[in-house]
């Protein structure tokens, strides 16, 4: 196997301080690959840059609509806690006035959704929703229906990716019960691209993941450029008379063993003969406290 092709995890073992005094040889495992694994869609670097160049000019004035209303609440915080410190006067009957509130919201706010768990909800309705039968007097609802669209991801800002490791699945299984105009679009981001959509936001300190619906304003400047994302790649959701069975994936796994496994049985059975030896002599000497 060449090394482009090996993934390699570097890790520090918990048990790398106990296991330093036993020889050890590298060691290749057999591991048969998990066919149900959905794949993220491979994007160059240059169109993952334009994608958020183009998104976070949609986000034009909501982080000053969100400093608005920060501000409004202060407002409002601090009159609460003047009315209280001025409560039965003349006065308190003045410190009630409505504060003037932001009402022009950018439009684009209802169609957003933010943060990883609102995602996953999201995605989860969709796909019971999805696959049941609704029959309704008029089609038109269809039409206007809110569905997720696209779902950005800051893949390469987070510390453990495996938290946003379900969302191809999740995306993969709506995608196989919607037409190919209605088709859910992945799309991995640079990297900063944390900080400048919370920057863009205005509310956030970092952003990880978000989603914009089919009937956000301005989703139309992206069409073009997420016509060229390829879906999540799925074939076990597809039909059987159109794709055939999933081969299997043999992957070998680098690690480690004994050099001497006798030896390092013995040691392992040694270590928990004294490990009970240790327990019955602390419960010998519990009992002996207690009884005295």
């Amino acid at each position: 196997m060449s090394e482009s092709l090996a993934r390699v995890y570097t890790n520090t073992s918990r048990r790398a301080n106990r296991q330093k005094s036993i020889d050890h040889k590298v060691v290749y495992k057999s591991v048969l690959g998990n066919p149900f694994h959905v794949d993220w869609p491979t994007i160059s670097p240059s169109l993952q840059q334009k994608i958020l160049i183009q998104l976070t000019t949609l986000f034009d004035g909501v982080a000053a609509h969100y400093q608005l209303v920060g501000n409004a609440r202060k407002k409002s915080r601090l009159a609460s806690s003047s009315s209280l410190e001025q409560a039965g006067s003349h006065v308190n009957e003045s410190s009630h006035e409505p504060l003037s509130l932001p009402t022009s919201a950018p439009l684009i706010i209802p169609h957003l959704t933010v943060g990883i768990n609102k995602v996953t909800k999201t995605l989860e309705t969709e796909v019971r929703t999805g696959r049941q039968t609704v029959v309704t007097s008029n089609t038109a609802q269809d039409v206007t229906r809110l569905l997720t669209r696209v779902i950005f991801i800051c893949h390469e800002d987070l510390d453990t990716p495996a938290i946003v490791a379900h969302l191809p699945q999740l995306v993969a299984m709506c995608n196989s019960a919607r037409p190919d105009d209605r088709k859910i679009k992945v799309v991995q981001l640079p990297a900063g691209a944390q900080t400048s959509l919370a920057s863009a936001l205005g509310y956030l300190k970092r952003v990880s993941v978000m989603a914009l619906d089919n009937l956000a304003p301005g989703l139309g400047q992206l069409e073009p450029l997420l016509a060229t994302v390829p879906d999540p790649p799925a074939s076990w959701l597809a039909s059987m008379r159109e794709v055939a069975l999933e081969p299997s994936h043999i992957k070998q796994l680098l690690t480690i063993a004994p050099k001497d496994m006798k030896v390092a049985k013995e040691r392992r059975a040694q270590g928990r003969a004294a490990a009970k030896e240790r327990n019955r002599t602390k419960s010998r000497l519990s009992h002996g406290v207690t009884g005295t």
